[in-house]
């Protein structure tokens, strides 16, 4: 199963040049421009107003588009993810899951469950680390070492059950205030803890996991670049992405704070660059909030700006968030987003191995 993984990887890798027959098909060639200030439409307007793809998007750009992995993120269930793989019509490469948390340490040191579930797939697992399974722990207790025997017993189980060559999204979205984890004014321990675990990890006899350091899109909540914890230590500059933002309803004005708010995706692109990483975008989506009126419901315009973007700077990978959360809806299968799913699914399978060609080798 590692040599099939390998496999996919590899074949994933080289980039092809995809026809204009591909792009137009989707609307990824056209006009765009941004609304005017103070002209935001209401939020029944904002799905279906200005849904070409953003010039900004792509402006400057030259040479070939290349094709990305595709990943999706259905819950802890291969079966979703196949019904999900024959609704696009391409093959789906990577799979995001997430160990558990609770009052102790069982859910991260023995990840036997999530490990297992997909040790029977042919699918990269980039699993998604919780630091601490609580607010009883601390950041500079793990950079201390404290905690090092619970990250040695989660290795040791992972290279048992065959995903010895996992991506490891080791405390996700540091940057937000929603996890024990989040680094503001905690920043240097977050990346000395960050070191301890990735050596603790390393030292396990058959370990050959990549680590991918996500931050929330777009968000200002720490010193992110304090947070880094060098380059020895991190594989990939992940970011996670929804279309969800303060500034009001226009898709043209929603665009542009993903793109060039502080922390945002000009900020990831050129971060990477100096740091000569690869990108990721481990969580992506639309969003419809169910607390509040910040997701943009089903703009096509981000999803048609966002794949333009991921066109003109490639991520290793890229996972869509088809789920049901407690605060967001996202799943484009379920109807709520049919624009979107459609643009979505007249594009992916251009970019992804055909689903026929995938069976029959």
């Amino acid at each position: 199963m590692l040599l099939r993984r390998l496999t996919t990887k590899a074949a994933a890798a080289g980039a092809i040049v995809l026809s204009l027959v591909a792009l137009i098909a989707v609307g990824t060639i056209g006009g765009g421009g941004s609304a005017a200030p103070g002209s935001s439409p209401g939020p029944s307007e904002a799905a279906t107003q200005s849904t070409s793809e953003p010039d900004e998007a792509t402006a400057g750009a030259t040479g070939p588009l290349a094709r990305f992995p595709l990943g999706v993120f259905r819950g802890s269930d291969p079966a979703a993810v196949d019904e999900y793989e024959q609704w696009l019509g391409a093959k789906v490469e990577y799979v995001l899951d997430y160990t558990g948390r609770g009052p102790d340490w069982r859910k991260i040191s023995d990840p036997s469950w999530v490990a297992g579930l997909w040790s029977g797939t042919d699918r990269q697992l980039v699993l998604s680390m919780a630091m601490l399974p609580s607010e009883d722990y601390s950041l500079k207790a793990g950079a201390k070492g404290d905690y090092d025997q619970y990250w040695r017993s989660f290795a040791e189980v992972m290279v048992a059950q065959g995903q010895a060559d996992a991506v490891l999204r080791i405390g996700w979205e540091f940057n937000g205030p929603f996890f024990p984890w989040a680094a503001s004014g905690k920043e240097d321990h977050f990346a000395e803890y960050w070191r301890r675990i990735v050596d603790t990890v390393r030292s396990v006899p058959g370990s050959a996991f990549t680590f991918d350091w996500c931050t929330l899109s777009g968000f200002d909540g720490a010193d992110v670049e304090r947070a880094y914890p060098g380059d020895d230590y991190v594989d990939y500059i992940g970011a996670d992405v929804f279309d969800v933002t303060h500034v009001g309803n226009s898709p043209q004005l929603r665009w542009q704070d993903k793109r060039d708010k502080p922390y945002g995706l000009v900020w990831q692109v050129e971060f990477a660059a100096q740091h000569d990483k690869p990108l990721t975008y481990p969580e992506w989506g639309l969003a419809s909030r169910l607390r509040d009126d910040l997701g943009g419901g089903d703009n096509v315009y981000f999803t048609k700006a966002m794949i333009a973007w991921m066109q003109r700077h490639p991520p290793a990978y890229a996972i869509y968030f088809e789920y049901l959360s407690s605060v967001s809806e996202h799943r484009l299968m379920d109807g709520q987003f049919p624009k979107s799913a459609e643009a979505f699914r007249a594009f992916f399978p251009t970019m992804a191995p055909p689903l026929d060609r995938v069976e029959s080798q």
